[in-house]
């Protein structure tokens, strides 16, 4: 049975940033990023154990699309998978989770 992604209001923020630096300083990759990232969302849809955990002070698992780390929880009696945050890999990640 798949589960429900769904993205939170911050990881929503987070896809809107990414897409404004693409089109700003690679023009034309904003569509194949959002082509990707819903692919590999559709794919945690049907498996979200797949990820490895990210080790932190909550069970993040991680997702890598492109340069893009996406943070997400399983809650599984709902069903559900949260998606927390989408950032880059270059950034402060520890500093920015806690």
């Amino acid at each position: 049975m798949a589960y429900e992604v769904k993205l939170l209001k911050r990881s929503r923020i987070d896809i809107d940033e990414i897409c404004q630096y693409k089109s700003q300083f690679y023009p034309g990759t904003v569509d194949r990023f959002l082509d990707k990232l819903e692919k590999e969302l559709n794919s945690i849809a049907d498996n979200p154990f797949i990820c490895p955990e990210y080790y932190g002070n909550k069970k993040y698992h991680r997702l890598l699309v492109q340069d893009y780390l996406v943070f997400y929880r399983i809650f599984e009696t709902a069903k559900t998978v949260r998606v927390y945050r989408i950032l880059n890999g270059k950034r402060d990640i520890p500093a920015i989770l806690s």
